[in-house]
């Protein structure tokens, strides 16, 4: 696969045939967590850029996802997110589990009637 490619995975099929895919793609229901992702992750160590969309995180899962990346995707150098319904104040505990973590901001973003939510990401709202 060339270095440009993006492929976005279904975390529902369980026959990982990528072992050597260096970017991915992945937007999660929130009734999944994270738990699929990181068996997926286990099985890509070439991985280098890494982006993941889901809701309702915890800071146990910001910790378990900090584990992962270190131990299963030791290559990886681009993480971006977005995590909606996600509030972790202060923001300076996910910047410290991992170097990857240190472009994390959280966020308030307004829905039409007042509503909002927070979301930790990378990207610009």
């Amino acid at each position: 696969m060339s270095e440009d490619m993006m492929l976005t995975v279904s975390l529902n099929n369980k026959n990982f045939q990528h072992q050597y895919l260096i970017h991915l793609h992945a937007t999660m229901n929130t009734c999944n967590r994270l738990d699929d992702l990181y068996v997926l992750l286990s099985y890509l160590p070439f991985l280098r850029s890494l982006y993941i969309a889901c809701d309702n995180l915890t800071i146990t899962d910001f910790e378990q996802l900090a584990y992962v990346i270190m131990t299963c995707t030791p290559q990886l150098n681009s993480f971006n997110c977005s995590f909606k319904q996600t509030c972790i104040e202060p923001i300076e505990k996910l910047h410290c589990m991992s170097p990857l973590f240190r472009h994390m901001k959280l966020r308030r973003v307004e829905w039409g009637g007042g509503w909002h939510y927070h979301c930790i990401t990378t990207e610009n709202l």
